[in-house]
């Protein structure tokens, strides 16, 4: 399937360096060090600081030659003489595996996942340590830098990557430094800068979605363009660079409100239209709450056509962005100053990610009811998706409906719901269909900037920057996936950050110490206003909800490193940690038409959290090539206010979290560096664990919530390997075999958590539950994950090169909601789970990638053709549950299997 249908444009790429300009260049000399690893530190210097220079020193050449550099590690790169848990990604493995943000490196990076159900924003979590909130104000575990700025806005944080050098992945908490609530870690994005020199690039690559034709997919088409522009304006002093990155893709799944009939032609819905099989006739894709009745009209009885809008279209899930970014870069000569100021911006506009809503409505089964969930019910409104629909007719073996509204059903069906469920299988056969009576449509401008320089004045190094980000971003949601209103929404909001920082570094005269001392502070100022629209069996209502956030936080470190003997390094530092937050919140229910609030709720809080944080680790070299050490750190995160607060608006905000976290690795390079690699253990042990709660409470509207467990804990192993097995070995044509590996094992629980709940006892009544939680699994953690790939190079001589290249991943079981992916609806007093098994989570599945370039002798010419998820595996990234208020699941997927062609240039 991915070796057809193959057809695009791909790469172009032009890079040049010149060393000199003399009038004749007679030879050319090709310095080639791709996928060469880097030489080992000898475990006496301190490991690069982020801010220093990007580029790669230029190689003197004699005069009259041209040099010509190209360089790149291939791979993920293995610090193996860091005393911390890094997975470095650099532009050529970036490419390879199609990476459009940071999120997707979480499939390939042991130990981390990142959640993204929308467009515009994502948790992040690290060793199962995150937060699932999705609102604007979100405060995730961990911190993200984009060129040693960190962003803090979640709308931000998740920006295409373009024209990247590397992007570092950090696990475990961060004590000191300019590290802002990273109680999980850090992932640090590194631009590359102006060197200098005369270079350009361009780079377009156009592919297809291949999804199973079966599964409700179409073959939408992929276009993708990048590049950049450098070039000195002043030679030795000024220097320049632009670079830019486009995308869009057509849309590749099924909306079956598509192409409705116009109003005039609908068929209309009577008073005595209430019979499913009227219902049927009158409605446009399954709709059958108060969608079928007239806007300005809420008693069920009146007579109306299907609102479901004229003109949707029949596909969805559109994207189009596109984001440019320029540098200058001074570098006065006979000095030791570095100055750089960078502008960039981006603009999304695309569909809303749409996803699949599965009913959990009771089934009658052997003469009773029975709550199976995974797309055996129906939805609160009485909204059945089609495609599962199909499957329960197909189980009665017979035309005849059956179901809620149904004929019991008879044994064998009994049975065959049973293998369903046992098979773990939550989602349709046509997963990429569905029903949205709601255009769906987000929109983000970003913009910002920022001025850093270096400077060493004596023996001393100091580093300062200063930047500016802001975005507006709209998103009109139907955040229920079906064509009923059951709860939708509409939100605008938007932000901007001010982040400074300040660091001075030396060595102590006459000692092996080196010391660095700095702070930061970051404001940020928030405006959300937004509505959600709800309805029930007989009325709608409206919320509106408008608040405001402003932060302002400092931190202030001091560390060090000394090698007090000659194999044992101690590293050590401290930060002081202050964050006030004041948080503004209105809340207005409106019911039907009215213009008159129902209810209306304000708040005005503020609150202030400082505490100190800090690490000490110990390294112990065996040698230049290998090393272990043993480290403690202490993480914090502040408090965290709830912007979708329900009536109790003036409710204190989540306390603040904290984690000590022990860690002991070993890391090196042996038999000539053919195998190198890491291997950590960790444990934490966290007080007042913050969690996202999408809280279902029964006869009432969901309630998403920041709570605190009590306590929590985390433990586990990861390693990563690289090895060049053939190298030295074998003939030169087929020595170039690379492949690396990395796996990750996590335990993580929940030690001490109750939530309350509610059970449904009557119409408009509930009764209180107490839920245990303590021993369930944290969330979005699987125990495993395993990742890798396979590079070979086959040199042909004067026929160029052949490299085929194969990627994988396995991830285990994954739990997006509480009681171990069954959610918190409940039945029964003791708050027993409702739902089946993955019912909120996802079955292990693998992911596998190939690729198959064709080089050039001279290197500047590859032709390559790719196929990512070559199963065309379907699966969540995400998934709530919504069942106790509308009898559904909400269900987030992947992408589907996609293929294309590229070709790359270099000059």
């Amino acid at each position: 399937m991915c070796a057809t249908a193959l057809s695009g444009i791909a790469l172009a790429e032009f890079t040049g360096e010149w060393a000199s300009a003399e009038e004749e260049r007679p030879i050319a000399v090709a310095q080639t060090a791709v996928d060469e690893p880097a030489a080992a530190p000898t475990g006496k210097e301190p490991a690069p600081d982020a801010s220093e220079s990007r580029e790669p020193e230029s190689q003197e050449a004699p005069p009259g030659v041209e040099v010509m550099h190209i360089t790149g590690r291939g791979a993920a790169a293995i610090e193996t003489d860091v005393p911390a848990s890094i997975t470095q990604f650099d532009a050529s493995t970036i490419q390879s595996l199609g990476v459009q943000n940071i999120s997707d490196l979480s499939r390939v990076t042991p130990n981390v996942n990142i959640v993204q159900p929308g467009s515009t924003q994502a948790a992040f979590f690290v060793r199962g340590i995150g937060l699932s909130d999705f609102n604007a104000n979100a405060a995730g575990a961990v911190t993200i830098f984009q060129d040693d700025v960190a962003l803090d806005p979640p709308a931000i944080q998740t920006g295409q990557l373009f024209d990247i050098r590397n992007v570092e992945i950090m696990r475990g908490p961060q004590g000191t430094g300019p590290f802002r609530n990273a109680s999980g870690g850090a992932i640090r994005v590194e631009s590359n800068l102006p060197s200098g020199n005369y270079s350009a690039q361009l780079r377009s690559s156009i592919g297809r979605y291949a999804a199973d034709g079966g599964k409700g997919a179409h073959h939408g088409l992929i276009q993708d363009y990048e590049g950049y522009l450098e070039a000195p304006i002043a030679a030795d002093l000024l220097s320049s660079r632009f670079a830019f990155r486009l995308r869009n893709s057509d849309p590749y799944q099924t909306n079956g409100c598509g192409n409705a009939l116009p109003f005039e032609a609908r068929v209309p819905r009577t008073r005595a239209s209430t019979s499913r099989e009227s219902l049927d006739a009158a409605d446009v894709c399954g709709e059958r709450g108060l969608t079928m009745l007239p806007i300005q009209n809420f008693n069920i009885g009146e007579s109306g056509r299907s609102r479901i809008p004229f003109g949707l279209k029949s596909k969805v899930d559109f994207k189009d962005q596109w984001a440019a970014r320029g540098a200058l870069r001074l570098q006065p000569p006979n000095s030791d100053l570095d100055f750089v100021l960078n502008g960039h911006g981006s603009r999304l506009d695309e569909d809303q990610t749409f996803g699949q809503a599965i009913g959990t409505g009771p089934v009658q089964l052997d003469g009773r009811s029975r709550f199976f969930g995974g797309g055996t019910g129906d939805s609160s409104s009485g909204y059945e998706e089609p495609d599962q629909r199909n499957e329960l007719d197909a189980l009665c073996h017979s035309t005849s409906r059956c179901g809620p509204r149904g004929i019991p059903f008879p044994t064998p069906v009994v049975d065959n719901f049973e293998r369903i469920l046992a098979a773990k299988r939550p989602l349709d056969r046509k997963p990429y269909r569905g029903d949205y009576d709601r255009p769906g449509k987000s929109t983000r401008d970003a913009w910002g900037g920022y001025l850093s320089g270096k400077a060493v004045v004596s023996d001393l190094e100091i580093f300062g920057l200063g930047s500016y980000d802001g975005y507006r971003r709209f998103r009109d949601l139907d955040t229920d996936f079906t064509p009923d209103i059951l709860f939708e929404t509409t939100e605008a909001d938007e932000a901007w950050q001010s982040f400074e920082e300040l660091r001075v570094s030396g060595e102590l005269e006459q000692t092996v110490l080196d010391w660095e001392v700095g702070g930061y502070y970051l404001h940020e100022q928030l405006d959300d206003d937004g509505s959600t629209l709800l309805s029930n069996a007989s009325q709608f209502a409206r919320i509106q909800r408008t608040y405001g956030q402003d932060i302002d936080s400092y931190g202030a470190w001091a560390k060090f490193s000394w090698d007090f003997l000659d194999d044992l390094t101690l590293e050590g530092g401290v930060r002081w940690n202050r964050e006030r937050k004041q948080f503004e919140l209105e809340r207005q229910l409106f019911l039907g038409n009215s213009g008159t609030p129902l209810q209306n709720n304000r708040a005005n809080q503020e609150k202030t959290w400082d505490t100190p944080t800090g690490g000490l680790s110990l390294t112990y070299h065996f040698n230049e090539q290998a090393s272990v050490f043993a480290k403690y750190t202490r993480g914090f995160k502040a408090g965290h206010f709830n912007a979708l607060a329900s009536e109790d608006v003036e409710r204190p905000p989540a306390k603040p979290e904290y984690n000590d976290a022990w860690e002991a690795g070993l890391a090196g390079s042996w038999f000539d560096r053919r195998l190198s690699g890491t291997a950590n253990y960790f444990y934490y042990r966290y007080q007042d664990y913050q969690i996202f709660l999408f809280r279902d409470v029964a006869n009432e509207p969901p309630v998403l919530e920041i709570i605190n467990a009590a306590k929590a804990e985390n433990y586990g192993v990861e390693v990563e390997a690289r090895l060049q097995p053939l190298s030295g070995w074998v003939p030169h044509i087929v020595e170039d075999l690379q492949v690396t590996v990395n796996a990750g094992w996590l335990h993580g629980e929940f030690l001490d958590f109750q939530i309350r709940n509610s059970l449904p006892t009557g119409v408009g009544e509930a009764f209180p539950v107490t839920i245990d939680l303590s021993g369930d699994r944290l969330l979005n953690s699987p125990e495993f994950k395993v990742a890798g790939s396979a590079t070979w190079s086959f040199d042909l001589g004067r026929w160029g090169f052949l490299v085929p290249r194969y990627d994988f991943n396995w991830t285990d079981d994954t739990f997006f909601g509480l009681h171990n992916g069954r959610g918190t609806s409940v039945t029964g007093f003791g708050g027993a789970p409702r739902l089946p098994e993955f019912a909120i989570g996802q079955k292990a599945f693998w992911l596998h990638n190939v690729r198959l370039a064709y080089r050039t002798p001279t290197n500047n010419v590859e032709v390559g053709i790719f196929c990512r998820n070559l199963e065309d595996a379907v699966y969540k990234n995400y998934a709530f549950d919504a069942t106790n208020f509308s009898n559904i699941v909400l269900n987030f997927l992947g992408t589907p299997r996609t293929i294309g062609m590229d070709l790359i240039f270099t000059f």
